[in-house]
């Protein structure tokens, strides 16, 4: 813990969506750990009117450090940021220099993206593959990666039957489902001992596989948590799921639930070598791989097991939030007092 006799870094924090999700996790949840660390955070929303904007950035001159969250700006909109900033941090989560297009092709995003990057004291990026995106505009780049607050009861029966298999998530990511349907189907035929709890905003059926939908709440997606057996996270394979931070494979190990998701961008870091004592997940693309994983997930329970204990000890290290506020406050101070020394 920082000394109580260091002054406190003051953060104005400021974002587009204070309600989204990626601010919720990326800062709103880091209020309170980084006060430990002698961090203190405000939020300002960014307004979509140009007098209300200056008005917000006109409050950056009180803060040591402004915080953007993720947002790309235009050239002139960058230009009143960095003129009021006295320290410049930005933070994104997802590939926003790419458009959600199968292509990712989007030359106003790129363009800004370079130019936000380039303008920063310091980045903090969701992933390896969002700091490789960065590295190519700044040369203080931070992977800052998905902070999660583990559940102090997790670890389901993993040999209750019917074995069941879950997805829970959004809206917008329900419809990579579709990416696996063939293999759930087939596992329906296969197999009458699984079943799929799908917590979601909207019902889906595959074949003969048993599946239940419950409406997304937090309270049914932590009961799900603590009773399923094995994880899914399908998605594409393009520009911007590659960069993508997938929330729900973290919230699978933090209950050392042993999980599949498609073998993309961070799924495949997070799940480790495929073979041996250091797996932590399974990743697979071909629907034959899919059956393949589940199969083995569902039938091996000791390796399941141990392949979710690996996968808690791994959020324990990698993504407790407090070890992530530390982390972070850790990058602000000696950045901004480096900043400060420059400026002698």
């Amino acid at each position: 813990m920082m000394s109580d006799v260091m002054q406190p870094v003051r953060v104005l924090a400021i974002t587009r969506k204070p309600h989204s999700a990626s601010f919720e996790q990326r800062i709103t949840n880091f209020v309170e750990p980084l006060k430990a660390f002698g961090v203190e955070v405000d939020v300002a929303v960014y307004p979509k009117k140009l007098l209300r904007q200056v008005a917000v950035l006109s409050r950056a001159r009180q803060y040591d450090v402004v915080w953007w969250h993720r947002h790309l700006l235009p050239w002139w909109q960058l230009r009143l940021l960095r003129g009021k900033a006295r320290y410049l941090v930005y933070d994104f989560d997802d590939p926003v220099c790419f458009s959600t297009r199968e292509d990712g092709a989007s030359s106003v995003r790129s363009q800004r993206f370079r130019r936000l990057v380039g303008a920063a004291d310091a980045v903090l990026a969701g992933s390896h593959y969002l700091r490789d995106l960065a590295e190519a505009h700044n040369g203080n780049v931070h992977i800052v990666p998905m902070a999660i607050d583990l559940p102090p009861e997790y670890g389901s029966d993993l040999g209750k039957t019917p074995r069941e298999l879950l997805w829970l998530g959004s809206e917008s990511t329900q419809k990579y489902l579709e990416l696996i349907r063939p293999a759930l189907e087939d596992l329906g035929r296969q197999r009458r001992d699984l079943k799929l709890r799908l917590v979601a905003h909207k019902p889906m059926t595959f074949g003969d596989l048993d599946t239940e939908f419950v409406q997304w709440s937090p309270q049914t997606q932590d009961e799900a948590l603590r009773e399923c057996t094995v994880g899914l996270c399908p998605m594409p394979d393009n520009p911007w799921t590659r960069g993508k931070c997938p929330y729900k494979v973290l919230q699978y190990m933090s209950h050392a639930m042993p999980w599949v998701g498609s073998a993309v961008g961070e799924n495949i870091v997070t799940a480790g070598e495929p073979e041996g004592d250091s797996a932590r997940g399974r990743v697979a693309m071909a629907q034959d791989e899919w059956v393949a994983a589940i199969v083995a997930l569902v039938d091996v329970i000791d390796d399941s097991r141990q392949m979710g204990m690996r996968a808690r000890r791994y959020i324990e290290v990698n993504h407790e939030r407090h070890h992530i506020a530390e982390r972070v406050a850790a990058i602000l101070r000696e950045g901004l007092s480096d900043a400060l020394v420059g400026h002698v």
